[in-house]
């Protein structure tokens, strides 16, 4: 394939991706579509997802088609699945080290590129015929799918690509200037202090911000974040807006605040400020990818800092105990347990950070 002119590259061709991760991980893969799209140019690209992670490629122009498969589905329903992508395309590509995803990726072509762990089976080894280690810790899940296309031998493109609005007038109509907040993260080991949010909202409006509150559409998600509307500047949107639409409200805020989600990845790509508050997740691998990167640094973000970090339209606050991030799911090793690095982190913290960016955006709007 190489050789070929970039105009007429892929033409007749059929590439499928495999990610059946969770919707932060689809999104991140988002930069490796986008790279293969500009490649082949004429090729069919389709993208294999679980259902409840599908909005968020949602109007994607890189992809022509997204497959959807039920993420807990019976061993027939799989050998379904199987058989219909049985040798379908030219190419197939799994970002992460997955059985379930190589088998798919096997089954689609006979060559299938994507990652391998050390302890990983010979039979899972050989279902790819091209692989590259997969690098849980030092490399930023972005730039680790984006090896895939080293090994391809295309051109590495490092835009996150968010779901595009198909209809513009289903954006809900919001007050200017506004701030959007996710408080609220699937899993409590990620959580920060309701009573930290509120008053950190709380300062917001003092502001001058009206205050819009995001969150998914189950009803202890929608309960929590209803708490949290304080006045009637304060709205809750939980449930009610697509990932597309919630994109286009995020660009246009002055700040976006949230924990660590999909959300905060998507808002991230959006360009707009973001204030990540993570707790034990490690950033080097899993922080928020900024809009524009500095490429001097070689990497966007340290294990952990004394201070919030920052690149680009980011900046990542994390707890400052001497264990951060120890990358496990919580105190107790469970995703139901608190993570007292962020159970201990207080709202003064986070203000601080929020008015040294609005002190700033304020006066460059002055000018």
């Amino acid at each position: 394939m190489d050789g070929f002119d970039e105009q007429v590259r892929g033409k007749g061709m059929k590439i499928l991706v495999i990610c059946i991760q969770r919707i932060g991980d689809v999104l991140l893969t988002t930069p490796l579509i986008h790279s293969l799209r500009m490649a082949y140019s004429q090729a069919e690209i389709d993208v294999l997802v679980c259902q409840d992670s599908a909005q968020i490629l949602h109007g994607n122009e890189d992809i022509n088609q997204v497959i959807e498969i039920q993420r807990n589905s019976k061993k027939s329903e799989r050998l379904k699945e199987i058989k219909k992508l049985w040798n379908q395309y030219d190419m197939s590509i799994t970002t992460m080290p997955s059985d379930r995803a190589r088998i798919y990726g096997w089954a689609a072509s006979k060559l299938h590129y994507g990652t391998y762990l050390e302890s990983d089976s010979f039979l899972f080894k050989k279902m790819m015929s091209h692989a590259v280690k997969f690098d849980n810790t030092s490399i930023h899940t972005v730039e680790m799918n984006l090896k895939i296309c080293e090994m391809i031998g295309i051109a590495k493109l490092e835009t996150v690509v968010t779901p595009q609005l198909l209809n513009h007038n289903t954006v809900p109509k919001l007050a200017k200037p506004y701030a959007v907040i996710h408080p609220y993260p699937k899993f409590i080991y990620k959580e920060w202090h309701k009573s930290e949010w509120k008053k950190l909202i709380k300062h917001l409006l003092e502001q001058g911000l009206n205050i819009y509150i995001s969150g998914g559409n189950e009803a202890k998600e929608i309960a929590y974040c209803e708490d949290l509307v304080l006045s009637d500047k304060t709205l809750n949107l939980s449930g009610k807006v697509s990932f597309s639409e919630l994109a286009e409200m995020i660009k246009n805020a002055e700040i976006y605040i949230g924990v660590d989600t999909s959300v905060t990845h998507l808002a991230a790509a959006t360009g707009v400020k973001v204030i990540a508050i993570y707790g034990p997740t490690n950033p080097v691998k899993w922080g928020p990818w900024p809009s524009i990167r500095d490429a001097q640094r070689p990497a966007i973000w340290l294990r952990h800092d004394q201070v919030p970090q920052h690149h680009s339209n980011i900046t990542l606050i994390q707890g400052q105990q001497s264990c951060v991030p120890c990358a496990e799911e919580g105190c107790e090793k469970h995703i139901d347990s608190e993570s007292k690095c962020l159970t201990s982190l207080t709202s003064a913290y986070v203000i601080q950070e929020v008015d040294k960016y609005l002190r700033s955006s304020r006066a460059a709007y002055a000018l």
